[in-house]
């Protein structure tokens, strides 16, 4: 990864990166600077007592605890009310992303899970550890 400073802004190119889901692409990203007056960076704190599963694309072959919860349309995906997740993302760790937590109900059995958007179309998931 290179990063070049302008002013306020940070350009950001970054080169296909050895994780599984992440695919083989190079990015040019503009984005605000993540550097306080102090010269360190910001970062969130990552949620503690959640596994990655997945990332891909929207409707793809996802298991959570053996079920694909692209299977159910999203109105069936119940939030918990409990507060987002912070992940880091798969490919670009220094990136935090907020994840909603959710359940499904099943015959005789809940499956709780996390998952939101990294970029349009683009979808992580996360279970409980």
């Amino acid at each position: 990864m290179r990063i070049s400073t302008l002013g306020t802004m940070c350009v950001i190119i970054v080169a296909a990166l050895p994780v599984s889901g992440c695919g083989e692409y190079a990015v040019l990203t503009k984005a605000p600077s993540p550097k306080r007056s102090n010269g360190n960076v910001k970062k969130r704190d990552i949620t503690p007592g959640w596994q990655f599963v997945s990332i891909d694309v929207s409707g793809a072959n996802v298991l959570v605890e053996g079920v694909n919860p692209w299977n159910f349309d999203q109105s069936e995906w119940h939030s918990t009310g409990e507060d987002p997740i912070t992940v880091a993302h798969p490919c670009y760790p220094a990136q935090r992303h907020s994840m909603y937590v959710y359940e499904l109900a099943l015959p005789g059995r809940k499956i709780k899970f996390a998952a939101g958007e990294f970029s349009n179309g683009v979808w992580g998931f996360y279970s409980p550890e």
